[in-house]
């Protein structure tokens, strides 16, 4: 049976296994090679070997391709990550089921697992998966949260981001600086609204705490309002609470305060 029914289409190629014992955790590594055939007419080629010792995964000259679509990866993955990738893909439904677009990715992730450091730049187009489009996104990525001595510089931009009926023109988002001094600045443009905040704080263990400095909301029918002071802010990819605050200004004011989980959220 397929492994995907969007794929259809035979692939043949040498394979050698070897090991230690036949336990799940066991030590073994797996090489394969001369890779020949086709999926959904594109041509499929690669080779390379994956390994795992004492729980650590080992990729040595993994290299796959199948049309427009190669990947090529090196390293170890485990407690500590060393890992060095390149992806170049005209087609990423031969990737990802349900998307589409198209996506130039290289870096390099290392470190603890908990808290890699990461190097990467990727640009992509006419991208869309689970209800989310995107026109173009650009990202430059430099982060070490375990460096406190880093200098983090993020950067990434996307267009015409669409989901669920809404359009957001463009978007831009970027960091700056030590992990103990971490400034970030973000900006939203759609159609008769534009969005401006600013933030600055220390991230250490997987959370950013500091404070929202500004933010600005401006649009249609003089809507023109700002941040009345700075309130504090604390951010984690599961976790967000936002202090009590209050945008002043034009047709008039609005305070409100957040505080959000994937389990609950209030405002």
């Amino acid at each position: 049976a397929p492994l995907r029914a969007d794929l259809p289409g035979s692939v043949s190629g040498t394979l050698s296994a070897s090991g230690r014992g036949f336990d799940p955790q066991s030590d073994v590594t797996v090489a394969f090679g001369n890779l020949a055939g086709k999926l959904r007419g594109a041509r499929v080629s690669g080779g390379g070997s994956v390994s795992r010792s004492a729980g650590t995964l080992s990729f040595d000259r993994v290299r796959v391709a199948a049309g427009g679509t190669s990947l090529a990866l090196d390293g170890r993955a485990g407690a500590q990550l060393d890992l060095r990738y390149t992806l170049s893909s005209s087609d990423l439904s031969l990737l990802v089921p349900g998307g589409h677009g198209e996506l130039e990715a290289s870096g390099m992730v290392r470190g603890k697992g908990a808290e890699p450091a990461l190097v990467s730049s990727a640009h992509g187009r006419g991208l869309s998966y689970a209800g989310f489009t995107a026109e173009r996104l650009d990202a430059e990525v430099d982060f070490d949260p375990g460096d406190p001595q880093h200098l983090t510089k993020i950067d990434a931009r996307v267009g015409n981001l669409r989901f669920g009926g809404k359009t957001v023109d463009n978007a831009l988002l970027t960091l700056s600086g030590p992990a103990a001094d971490t400034r970030a600045h973000l900006e939203a443009h759609a159609s008769g609204l534009a969005l401006s905040a600013d933030a600055a704080g220390a991230f250490a263990h997987q959370l950013f705490q500091g404070q929202l400095t500004a933010l600005t909301v401006k649009g249609r029918d003089a809507l023109d309002l700002s941040l009345d002071h700075a309130v504090g802010l604390e951010a984690a990819a599961t976790h967000l609470r936002l202090e009590w605050l209050c945008l002043k200004g034009t047709p008039g004011g609005v305070c409100a305060d957040a505080d959000w989980s994937p389990q609950h959220w209030s405002a």
